[in-house]
């Protein structure tokens, strides 16, 4: 079995202790990425938990790749969603997930050169979030999506990676109709694995 070390994913670069990290990820190319707003604040939610928001409905950030010992940046541009989920697209391009815009552009891609391209609606409840080298993107979403909203119902979909939407789960016969709550993609492309929650009557389990 292939050991992997996972501390340096885990760890901003030390240069960026300070700044306010927005999402971060690994990308299917096995670098770690930080999204990072240099105006935002931390505020805590009507939940409890806390998290930096830019104080802006529009703003710039600052992607930081990094992989091994090398670190870069790179500018991102009229960002207009509180992102919350990230992943890298082939070509320099960025997929940014979260909420803030209009409800049908909960979605945004970013060109080579840091500005927006176009946004598209991803659904709610989004659980998951993950780009491969195919240029497909793949959504997972929870049971609060998976039950209310017409995109989420699937519980695992496709987009290519213009934000069309290319497949959603269907279960092969034998297996119970109800949407899996959860689903995973391997970055490679090769692997989708997704898990249904079995519902009893009456019981909700």
């Amino acid at each position: 079995m292939r050991k992997v070390a996972l501390r340096p994913y885990a760890l901003l670069p030390r240069q960026y202790d300070h700044e306010k990290v927005l999402a971060t990820t690994v990308d299917a190319w096995g670098r770690a990425l930080w999204l990072i707003c240099p105006d935002a604040e931390v505020r805590t939610s009507r939940y409890g938990w806390t998290s930096p928001v830019p104080r802006t409905s529009s703003y710039d950030a600052v992607l930081v790749i990094s992989r091994g010992s090398a670190v870069r940046e790179r500018p991102l541009h009229g960002i207009t969603l509180q992102v919350v989920r990230l992943d890298a697209l082939p070509h320099g391009r960025v997929v940014l997930h979260g909420y803030g815009a209009t409800a049908d552009q909960n979605t945004q891609i970013h060109g080579a050169d840091g500005r927006q391209r176009h946004g598209f609606d991803m659904g709610i409840a989004v659980e998951y979030l993950m780009a491969d080298r195919r240029h497909h993107l793949w959504s997972a979403y929870f049971d609060e999506g998976v039950y209310v909203d017409p995109i989420s119902a699937a519980g695992l979909v496709r987009w290519d990676s213009g934000g069309n939407h290319e497949w959603g789960y269907r279960p092969p016969a034998g297996v119970p109709t109800a949407p899996p709550s959860s689903g995973t993609h391997s970055p490679s492309g090769g692997v989708v694995i997704s898990t249904c929650t079995a519902h009893r009557e009456g019981s909700g389990t």
